[in-house]
């Protein structure tokens, strides 16, 4: 494998290749030798700051002249909080390695991710690419898109995704520790799953995330409901800031239970 370095006449390829006496021609069996570097992600968007590579920049059937970009934000459109540049303290130490258990979040951190999530991914994916012995690749087919289910699960059921915020809130850490307790870790290290880490996570999003609150308050609700049988609850999914899309879901809580 080499890289094509970049000058002002275009591509330039290493000497050695295309010899056949040369053991680096065929040092990679298996792997493209028409692997491109792309050089650095140096366009910044000048609404949310976020670096693109110079394909990534010309996404969109517009371009303009201001440095805003389609591709991270949207030209503006979305806008992340103030966590972004102040992130929360915990998440700040688990990340920089700051926190006793950094590296065992590092190690899970795609499962500790997932375990909060509200909702579950879903896609056609082509497991073709990945027969042989290059990296990892993730390939899909269509659309990738998020899923979400009742609000509540159905009898006999574990709650996962949103319904954790919602449903059986005592048995909450373990119910989301169960969810992905068996799942593989993103390095070599532990995969053990840290219960006083997962606490310290949810306690974080309760005081930090808007949508975690909307959620608490129905679980609170459905828990002081004096008839359960008759309660339901409705979700809106909003398009875009101005409502233009609005779908409903009910929910009935006496189907769950």
């Amino acid at each position: 494998m080499f890289r094509l370095k970049i000058s002002q006449g275009g591509f330039l390829r290493p000497t050695w290749v295309g010899d056949e006496n040369d053991p680096r021609t065929n040092a990679f069996v298996g792997i493209s030798k028409d692997y491109i570097d792309h050089g650095n992600p140096i366009f910044k968007c000048g609404d949310c700051n976020a670096l693109l590579w110079h394909s990534e920049s010309m996404v969109g059937s517009t371009h303009v002249g201001n440095g805003s970009y389609s591709h991270c934000c949207g030209r503006g459109k979305v806008m992340l909080t103030n966590e972004i540049v102040n992130p929360p303290p915990l998440l700040l130490d688990l990340i920089s390695g700051n926190n006793p258990k950094s590296n065992s979040f590092i190690d899970n951190i795609r499962r500790y991710n997932a375990m909060f999530a509200f909702t579950s991914i879903g896609a056609k994916q082509d497991n073709t690419v990945n027969q042989g012995y290059g990296p990892y690749c993730y390939r899909i087919q269509g659309e990738n898109y998020h899923q979400m289910g009742t609000l509540l699960p159905k009898r006999g059921k574990p709650p996962v995704f949103a319904q954790l915020y919602i449903y059986d809130k005592a048995s909450e850490i373990q119910n989301r520790m169960n969810c992905f307790s068996n799942d593989a870790t993103t390095t070599s290290g532990t995969s053990v799953l840290d219960h006083e880490l997962t606490v310290e996570l949810r306690d974080m999003l309760d005081s930090i995330n808007p949508l975690v609150a909307q959620f608490r308050m129905v679980g609170e609700q459905f828990v002081s409901a004096k008839n359960r049988s008759k309660f339901k609850l409705r979700e809106h999914t909003y398009e875009s800031s101005d409502s233009v899309g609005i779908a409903d879901q009910d929910t009935n809580f006496n189907e769950a239970l």
